[in-house]
């Protein structure tokens, strides 16, 4: 780890939110590709047009969600050569630019 350590604080790059804690914990959460279909999203998007705009983005969020956590769509991890990509990718800077509790 660095000898400086970060300023804590909340910064937006227009969609997720990211908050910079040096040494606190964080989750970090990813989908695979495939995991939620582009043309389902964009219909989405087309049915939630005319809502306010802070309805229309939990909405969206939840359908997400709601989506994801049935678990459809292509299963790469199952791929024990693909799990294993993914593992050493996460580990790579384990120790040097942050450190992987699980």
């Amino acid at each position: 780890m660095e000898n400086n350590p970060p300023k804590i604080y909340w910064h937006n790059r227009g969609y997720l939110p990211h908050f910079e804690g040096g040494e606190i914990p964080q989750t970090v959460t990813f989908r695979l590709y495939g995991s939620l279909p582009k043309e389902l999203l964009l219909k989405w998007k087309s049915e939630l047009a005319n809502g306010p705009k802070l309805q229309r983005n939990e909405e969206l969020r939840n359908r997400v969600e709601d989506y994801l956590d049935n678990g459809v769509g292509p299963r790469w991890l199952a791929d024990r050569r693909i799990a294993g990509m993914v593992a050493r990718a996460l580990a790579k800077f384990d120790g040097e630019r942050y450190l992987l509790h699980a």
